[in-house]
């Protein structure tokens, strides 16, 4: 299967569980739900490792870069991502993912020798689009940038991208599974979440014994598509794909978050959304069909 088909899973799978994220999130903070998201995810992914033929041999230096991806994406990144969807909400949050394909592009021009060619540069252009309409959106509705907020989300990126970059060398250093390489990442994130929930002093299990049965399944939900399918279909996309397109992709995330956000809230698409579709058509063309 194609690079990108794994790369637009992950998206769709990362736009429904951004919908409990920011609910999570807001209601009681990014901080725990990203340390819920993660645990779990180490859980999962390690029960499926074993369950599906158990962990090969890999490089102690290859492990050792796959969880130091993880406590920088993982245990970091993602909490600055949380926290400005509760802000001003995953769609425009995404504006800032505009930046991430150019520094994984490169990055990864000098480190792997990946060229970007016209059809790639042209799907990366229309892919940024998508993010530009649903930016202009959020303008019109509030009048305002909130530069502070968009300020955390760019470090979030950043920290992303980097995560992304120590992957890919992870995986050219190795040869084992992408679900292999998930528990190592999670687990790797483990340590930040150790050490963010004694600084900022977050009540993990305290708090996750006041929640309800309904609230526990929809975030248990949530964390399982959003973070063991998302990174699952991801990380099988970085490992052979390449990475400025594949970064590039996760910009529809965007327009899945938009959609499951009409779902969630019974609303009619807004006319963004529908220009949004037709530049992500033109992008999808371009990669499938042309590139």
């Amino acid at each position: 299967m194609s690079a990108y088909i794994y790369a637009l899973l992950s998206n769709i799978s990362w736009g429904l569980g951004a919908q409990f994220y920011t609910h999570y999130s807001k209601k009681l903070s990014p901080m725990w739900t990203n340390i819920f998201k993660g645990t779990l995810g180490f859980i999962l992914f390690g029960l499926t490792a074993i369950l599906t033929g158990g962990f090969t041999p890999a490089p102690p230096a290859a492990i050792g870069l796959f969880m130091l991806s993880g406590f920088i994406g993982l245990g970091f990144a993602d909490v600055f991502l949380l926290k400005s969807f509760t802000q001003i909400g995953p769609a425009r949050t995404m504006i800032i993912f505009s930046f991430q394909p150019l520094i994984v592009g490169v990055i990864s021009y000098f480190l792997f020798g990946q060229q970007v060619d016209l059809y790639k540069f042209l799907s990366i252009i229309f892919f940024l689009a998508c993010v530009i309409i649903f930016t202009l959106e959020g303008y019109k509705k509030t009048s305002k940038w909130q530069f502070g907020v968009l300020l955390i989300a760019l470090l979030g990126v950043c920290l992303d991208a980097a995560g992304v970059i120590i992957t890919r060398t992870a995986f050219d250093a190795s040869n084992i599974s992408s679900i292999q390489a998930n528990t190592y990442r999670c687990l790797g994130a483990l340590p930040a979440f150790a050490i963010a929930a004694r600084i900022f002093k977050v009540k993990f299990f305290e708090t996750l014994r006041t929640l309800k049965k309904h609230s526990l399944l929809n975030i248990t939900f949530g964390a399982t598509v959003g973070t063991f399918c998302c990174l699952m279909f991801y990380l099988k996309a970085v490992s052979f794909g390449h990475l400025a397109t594949v970064t590039a992709m996760s910009m529809t995330s965007v327009i899945f978050s938009a959609i499951f956000e009409c779902l969630f809230e019974r609303k009619w698409p807004s006319k963004y959304l529908l220009v949004a579709f037709g530049c992500f058509g033109c992008a999808a063309y371009i990669l499938f069909a042309l590139g």
